[in-house]
């Protein structure tokens, strides 16, 4: 097939297995890839960038540079950080069904975008966008990987060829996992100044990932301009309710080409380990209480006070633990919500068990405060998930894993007890979908 810029094979059949027996039947010399062809190579790209550029600013408060410069060495903290490629993992691979007929193409499927699904359909088969139905069926997990529409657009290239009989495109779990558009692999360079019992004065950050909107919109047919910088790339580390005298966070845009798309909190999901574990760097350096000294940052920040001092009640932070115990403590707001978060943790010679999260969420109006517990305790095992079980490989161009025994998603036996407390403090209603899952990756490593 060649068709409205899709090259590759596709295999029609009378039913499901065949198709797939036929696809593994096809031969194929691909080309090279036109991204480094390891993931270790991308993660050297990534540092090299950290190294030669300096990037687009995106919060700047005094002069964070020279404040790390000119501290005594003992008063500065450093740490680089790295998170891997992440596929969606939806439980309903990616599948639709199209069938053309009098010149009109009716779809049916499972698309978070129905709009850009009419446009990609009718860019691969010529028929006009008013000629196309679509008909929206429920999501098997979509996560930010339904807003693509490749899938929709193989279904209608295929329906050219059926005579106006219908055609469901279905992948199998590994085309699945291994033709994904994924959550960028990303790296932070962290700097903070801060003497021994004493708040950190200054903060230095710079984020280095590829541009997931850069990426979308050159698959989408999208023709307005790109939006750049791409705030993606720094979400969840400049506009985080903490303030110093001095703060610099800067992104870079990597310039790799594996194609990255939305993924549950997008840039949030990376940046907000990177911030929190970072502070806590900073509070186990200057000898001070995790929540006290975010508490502390958080002194123009009522919201997000609340919702700490909300989990520390729940989760009895401070208490003295038993041997082999831990309790960490994270905080981010993404998509107009603040959500903090506890995790407990209990390390024997079988490795390390979740035991418990506790989670504060202050989405301002909870129009339906079961439903945003749900959502909130969902995004948990989300981002539990990406920690325990999961990351994107490559060698010689192509993804190693392939189904759920090479990328997993938490199972119930590895669930922690989860406690929801849902607020209302906030002044302006936020999301309830993304938010949960940024502050459980770093409260669990915390």
């Amino acid at each position: 097939i060649d068709t409205g810029g899709v090259h590759g094979f596709g295999v029609i059949a009378s039913n499901t297995w065949a198709a797939f027996k036929g696809a593994e039947a096809i031969e194929v010399e691909w080309a090279p890839a036109t991204y480094p062809a390891t993931h270790e190579a991308i993660d050297e790209g990534l540092h090299a960038e950290l190294d030669e550029n300096n990037g687009f600013p995106f919060r700047s408060v005094g002069d964070a540079t020279a404040a790390v410069a000119n501290a005594a060495p003992g008063d500065v903290v450093e740490a680089d950080y790295a998170v891997p490629f992440l596929a969606h993992a939806c439980l309903e691979p990616m599948n639709a069904t199209a069938q053309i007929t009098d010149g009109k193409l009716t779809l049916w499927a499972p698309t978070q975008v129905p709009g850009l699904a009419v446009m990609a359909a009718s860019a691969a088969t010529g028929i006009d966008g008013d000629a196309i139905n679509v008909h929206t069926t429920f999501l098997g997990g979509g996560f930010g990987r339904r807003t693509e529409s490749d899938f929709v657009r193989y279904a209608a290239i295929m329906a050219l060829h059926t005579d106006g009989r219908p055609v469901k495109v279905t992948w199998s779990r590994e085309e699945d996992t291994r033709h994904d558009t994924y959550r960028p692999a990303a790296r932070a360079r962290m700097k903070a100044v801060v003497r021994k019992g004493q708040l950190p004065t200054a903060l230095h950050a710079k984020v280095a990932a590829p541009s997931v909107i850069q990426s979308l919109v050159g698959r989408s047919l999208i023709s307005s301009p790109v939006p750049m910088p791409d705030r993606s790339v720094v979400e969840g580390m400049f506009d985080q309710p903490i303030d110093l005298d001095h703060i610099s966070v800067c992104g870079v845009h990597a310039g790799q080409t594996l194609p990255i798309g939305f993924w549950r909190s997008v840039g949030h999901s990376h940046n907000g380990f990177f911030h929190e574990t970072f502070l806590d760097e900073v509070a186990h350096h200057a000898g001070l209480d995790p929540v006290e000294m975010r508490l502390r940052l958080m002194s123009n920040h009522p919201t997000a006070q609340k919702c700490m001092e909300k989990v520390a009640k729940m989760s009895g932070w401070g208490r003295p633990l038993p041997a082999g115990q831990g309790m960490g403590v994270a905080f981010t707001f993404s998509y107009g919500s603040w959500v903090a978060q506890v995790a407990k943790v209990s390390v024997d010679d079988d490795g390390v068990r979740m035991d418990n999260i506790w989670c504060a969420a202050d989405v301002g109006h909870a129009m339906d405060p079961a439903i945003v517990a749900a959502q909130m305790q969902s995004g948990i095992i989300f981002g539990l998930s990406s920690a325990m079980n999961q990351k994107i490989t490559l060698v010689d161009g192509e993804v190693q894993e392939g189904n759920f025994w090479e990328f997993d998603s938490m199972r119930m036996a590895q669930c922690p007890k989860m406690e929801v407390a849902v607020l209302e403090n906030a002044p302006k209603m936020g999301g309830a979908g993304e938010p949960g899952m940024p502050p459980s990756v770093p409260a669990l490593g915390n």
